[in-house]
């Protein structure tokens, strides 16, 4: 079996009211939010944009009224379906409560802070007896940030013919033994900054990193790129902040490429 982490080809939606970009990141963290979910107004990033079935915001994954009628069997008792507010469209808050202990770190990579917990894993291990039978779920160890998905899940999105799912595989348990790619490490040296000084300093041309994310400016504009699990590099021009980039400690390091298109 393979496990996937669930991403979005392009998120194409944002919240009306800013004030409530923290709160949505606060509450996806693997607990219930069914008796505190507010009434919250989307609008799409810019008119006429291509739509999908599914779209994201900070880790939230977000279905369309027809994907939640495809996959809904896959995550009852797994999942929350929470409904959004949009002027023309249905569209739902997928809050994943199925959070699962379940990685094996006798054959994972990873690193981890200095207080024991973990900053990031590189390969992932997974103990099959725990997810063979699972669709979704997250760990605890991202329990805010990423929500990981099963072949059954991806069998079913892939017949039902939705739009828009991207799934990055971490994890397959008929190669569990072999030596996964190395994903690229920046060391940090120096002083740390806050976000708000961290992004000064990139507009004025430094290159700054934390974690899986790095921002450089790029044509006189700030751009985040974000290291995937399988390694791979993905750069955007934010229209917002990912709350979770606020509250890291930014480094400056070495200027990278940027893929010119």
């Amino acid at each position: 079996m393979k496990v996937y982490i669930l991403e979005d080809k392009d998120s194409f939606l944002s919240i009306v009211d800013d004030s409530k970009i923290r709160l949505l990141y606060n509450g996806f963290n693997g607990k219930p939010m069914k008796e505190s979910w507010e009434d919250i107004l989307l609008e799409d990033i810019k008119p006429n944009i291509k739509k999908y079935d599914i779209s994201k915001l900070s880790c939230n994954p977000i279905f369309t009224e027809n994907a939640v009628s495809a996959l809904n069997d896959l995550m009852v008792g797994k999942v929350e379906i929470l409904p959004y507010t949009h002027k023309t469209e249905k569209y739902f808050a997928i809050n994943v409560v199925n959070v699962l202990n379940c990685v094996d770190f006798s054959k994972a990579d990873c690193q981890k802070y200095t207080d024991g917990f973990v900053k990031s894993i590189t390969k992932y291990a997974f103990y099959e007896n725990m997810i063979m039978d699972e669709t979704i779920f997250k760990i605890p160890e991202f329990i805010a940030t990423e929500v990981f998905v099963t072949d059954q899940f991806r069998d079913r999105v892939l017949e039902a013919k939705l739009t828009g799912f991207e799934f990055i595989e971490v994890w397959d348990s008929s190669k569990s033994s072999e030596k996964e790619i190395a994903i690229e490490q920046i060391q940090y040296h120096g002083q740390s900054y806050p976000f708000k000084e961290a992004v000064q300093l990139v507009m004025q041309g430094k290159t700054l990193a934390s974690d899986i994310w790095l921002m450089q400016r790029v044509n006189g504009e700030l751009y985040i790129r974000r290291t995937e699990r399988n390694g791979s590099f993905t750069w955007v021009q934010p229209i917002f902040i990912p709350p979770i980039l606020l509250d890291l400690q930014w480094y400056i390091v070495d200027k990278v490429n940027y893929p010119e298109k």
